[in-house]
């Protein structure tokens, strides 16, 4: 039988198909043979036992049509409201895993799985710009461990990214918790009076001890 292998590999492709075939009438068919990892100047090697080996002239492995989103970049912990950095990023990609660098589909955000009923806020759709979206702006505002992000497009598999946590911001006000209620002159206001000290997204800032302090406005 005759075996194709690769021998000057330029992308780390891994050669599929059926790659060993017995010669008929002195010549063996290879009718199914791929490569999946784009690169120029591939060649192979016919090998067979007791004969010289032919090496091919060179050949180039573009990207295939667009299949699947794929995020390049992962969104990590952030902080409530603050835009999750780095930028995350999500490629098209062919059925190869190569980057479809002609792509200009739309590709859209939207949280997966929501631990803090948690709400997405930024620019959630952009378009790609040579297969690649980059979304800068994205935050959310309730705190909670193990939020993901799916990315969608029209005609491609979605991706779903690694779970990531949301903290607290920094403090920024004040809620009351508990509010006074009716009472009478000069007795104890009950229950007793309570106010936390919140972020921007309305999360309690566990770790604030600042100094609170209780006037009449009305």
């Amino acid at each position: 039988g005759i075996t194709l292998a690769v021998n000057s590999n330029p992308g780390s492709g891994t050669l599929s198909g059926t790659l060993t075939i017995a010669a008929v009438s002195g010549e063996a068919v290879f009718g199914d043979i791929s490569i999946d990892k784009t690169g120029s100047g591939y060649t192979l090697d016919a090998t067979a036992s007791g004969l010289s080996t032919a090496t091919s002239a060179s050949f180039d492995i573009t990207p295939g049509a667009a299949t699947q989103l794929v995020y390049n970049v992962e969104p990590s912990n952030s902080v409530s409201t603050v835009p999750v950095s780095p930028t995350i990023k999500v490629r098209v990609q062919d059925a190869g895993g190569n980057l479809v660098t002609t792509a200009t589909d739309s590709i859209t955000l939207a949280i997966n799985n929501n631990p803090a009923a948690g709400t997405l806020s930024g620019t959630l759709t952009l378009s790609a710009v040579s297969g690649e979206a980059s979304f800068s702006d994205i935050s959310i505002d309730k705190i909670g461990a193990g939020y993901t992000l799916d990315a969608t497009a029209s005609g491609l598999s979605s991706a779903t990214s690694a779970s990531f946590n949301i903290t607290a911001g920094a403090a920024t006000q004040l809620v009351y918790s508990v509010e006074p209620s009716n009472s009478v002159s000069t007795a104890t206001i009950s229950p007793a009076i309570k106010t936390q000290v919140h972020d921007a997204g309305g999360n309690l800032v566990a770790a604030a001890t600042n100094s609170v302090s209780l006037a009449i406005n009305s």
